[in-house]
């Protein structure tokens, strides 16, 4: 009886851990399986995202290569193309850009449902948009001198930029004929043919510049004219791969049908347009906005910095929003929807995860990223105190890009362009306004700098630290900014010859004369916002005691003391210390009340998508779209 009971406990024991053993094992296949499906989405993106990258810094580097020849040339060609560079061609790039996104959700969906020679006509469609659309964009670059005028730059430096400009008029239409090929072939996974292409133009700017700026002396126009044949070599590279049987499914040669329909495709273009360029716009406000606090170098220079790194950590998120677009655009016009919300997940992953990792990167090697751009001790101070802000930044860039990649797969761009603009330019902007100028947070400035810019330019009633001789007599400090008597006439050398002097004297009797020096091209560039920097000091002082000799002392009869403050001739009413508490500021807001914001909602939306349907609405899109009626387009639109 014992033997059986215990036999007939051990069969129930057996029977009881069955189901565990079922449940354990059908867990471990689930997560198997999950690995499995993380593997092969991980090879598909990264596909698209390896060659992305590269292709992006590569055309990033094209225009900086560009920016260095032009300095090499002297200042005011510099000054001249980075405004040309950064104001006319970033404003009309954007909306090119933006508008070639349309592509990425017609052909991606459209190649996902197998509807290859649809591909090849939005091709063409998107080239005579884009191309209409640069034509009407033209008016900036011929204009271009008289518009900055206009805005207050200076005769010299507003005439050099429009030249510059109208020289990268090439480069614009440039834009119309490559982004739209570069979207076609991204869509079909061909991107390891446009980082290959991409590196031959990269290698291109370089020979160019050499020949045309230092071999051939052809100057700011020889650098510029580089970058022209490069933009458009890259496109031609591009062009004869897909009409060289590089894409035998996806063009079949020009057709008549790219004609029609062209105002519908128009309006989801714009749509497109709009969703990227008011977040390109952003950025471009802000530095507009701290442009106006340009008194204060050390946050001009470590805004600088923090701009610098942020653009080329975006460079590799951006080849993510190029690689989720496809990926979501793929699946759904297969009609595969959990597939679609999967890649979704897997890119906001490594996204992520990259993001945490510059970001670690940046707090802990700080310093070290710093030297790059800097020797200034105080620069590296002032990008220490908002070393916190650039991380959250760096941060949020890498989900961000992400999610509207997502949006542009799935063909959200109208939705996502209300949201940009409601939570960047309605909510963003007047938060950092507000944190900038009105509550001034982020107070990180050293009371001795303060000090400093509240004893700029002293008054007549305390100019007793200097005689009637020109001879030192006080203890204290004066700060003396001769930026705006330089060129100006044969007092320049008498001038800093007094100032040099006064300084040793200065010195001896424990005082000090800080002498703040601008040189006439950037004082122009920055509209008469006065721009220091301790280099510029130091090259001025070497400057006068190798000159020492051959000047004539300073006639008596000359008047040195200022007839006006330097706080009224920088049309700011604050000192420079408290001008990078508003840099501080308005970064923070700006990031808090827009960046985040638009963030989280893209980021509800993504999760509370119905992907089912998602994938439905491609269907009907490809459908309608692969035979245009202008209804069907107005019906799918709204």
């Amino acid at each position: 009886m014992g033997s059986i009971t215990n036999g007939d406990n051990q069969e129930d024991l057996n029977q009881s851990l069955l189901p565990g053993s079922s449940i354990q094992d059908e867990e471990e296949h689930n997560f198997k399986d999950l690995a499995l499906r993380v593997w092969i989405e991980s090879k598909k993106l990264w596909h698209i995202v390896g060659p992305a990258i590269f292709n992006r810094l590569a055309s990033y580097s094209m225009n900086v290569i560009t920016q260095a020849f032009a300095g090499h040339i002297g200042e005011v060609e510099l000054a001249s193309t980075s405004i040309a560079m950064n104001v006319i061609v970033g404003f009309c790039f954007g909306l090119v850009l933006g508008m070639a996104s349309a592509l990425e959700t017609l052909c991606g969906q459209a190649f996902g449902a197998k509807r290859y020679p649809m591909l090849g006509i939005y091709l063409q469609r998107s080239w005579i948009v884009l191309f209409l659309c640069c034509v009407l964009l033209l008016p900036f670059y011929v204009f271009a001198g008289p518009i900055l005028k206009l805005i207050g730059l200076s005769n010299e430096v507003a005439e050099q930029t429009g030249l510059v400009a109208q020289w990268l008029i090439p480069l614009h239409f440039s834009y119309a004929f490559y982004f739209p090929m570069q979207r076609f072939l991204q869509s079909q996974l061909k991107t390891l043919v446009i980082a290959w292409i991409s590196l031959v133009a990269l290698l291109l700017t370089v020979l160019l510049s050499w020949l045309f700026v230092f071999v051939w002396d052809f100057g700011l126009v020889g650098a510029i004219v580089a970058l022209d044949i490069s933009w458009w070599a890259l496109g031609v590279g591009l062009l004869v791969y897909i009409v060289c049987g590089g894409c035998p499914l996806t063009w079949t040669g020009l057709s008549v049908q790219a004609f029609s329909g062209l105002w519908e495709f128009l309006k989801l273009s714009a749509a497109s347009g709009v969703m990227l360029c008011l977040e390109f716009w952003y950025y471009k406000v802000l530095m507009l906005m701290t442009g106006y606090l340009k008194d204060a170098t050390i946050a001009v220079d470590a805004l600088s910095i923090c701009m610098n790194v942020i653009g080329w950590e975006m460079m590799i998120h951006l080849a993510f929003l190029a690689g989720v677009g496809v990926r979501v655009a793929n699946e759904l016009g297969a009609g595969n929807a959990k597939a679609a919300k999967f890649a979704s997940i897997v890119s906001v992953v490594y996204s992520t995860m990259l993001g945490l990792l510059f970001c670690l990167l940046i707090l802990i090697f700080h310093d070290e990223f710093i030297d790059i751009f800097t020797s200034s001790t105080e620069v590296v101070q002032e990008v220490d105190k908002v070393l916190y802000l650039l991380g959250a930044a760096i941060l949020l860039n890498s989900v961000q890009p992400v999610l509207s990649g997502v949006a542009i797969g799935s063909g959200w761009q109208a939705l996502v362009a209300y949201v940009n603009l409601g939570c960047y330019y309605i909510i963003g902007l007047p938060v950092g306004i507000l944190m900038g100028w009105v509550f001034n947070l982020g107070l990180m400035v050293d009371s001795s700098r303060s000090e400093i810019s509240t004893t700029i330019w002293r008054s007549r009633s305390k100019s007793y630290d200097i005689n009637d001789s020109g001879d030192w007599t006080g203890e204290s400090m004066i700060v003396v900014q001769v930026g705006d008597v330089l060129d100006r006439g044969d007092d320049e050398i008498k001038i800093l010859y007094f100032l040099e002097r006064l300084q040793w004297q200065a010195v001896k009797a424990s005082g000090k004369v800080i002498t703040m020096n601008d040189n006439r091209e950037t004082l122009n560039v920055e509209r008469d916002f006065l721009y220091m920097s301790e280099s510029g000091c130091e090259e001025f002082r070497v400057w006068a005691h190798n000159n020492m000799m051959r000047r004539e002392p300073l006639k008596s009869s000359i008047d040195i003391q200022p007839k006006w403050n330097m706080l009224d001739q920088t049309r700011s009413p604050f000192p420079p210390s408290v001008l990078v508490v508003m840099f501080l500021g308005i970064w923070a807001g700006m990031i808090i009340g827009g960046t985040v914001i638009q963030t989280v909602i893209l980021a509800i939306i993504t999760i509370r998508s119905d992907w089912e349907n998602e994938a439905a609405k491609a269907s009907i899109r490809v459908n309608k779209w692969s035979n245009p009626k202008p209804d069907d387009q107005s019906e799918i639109l709204h």
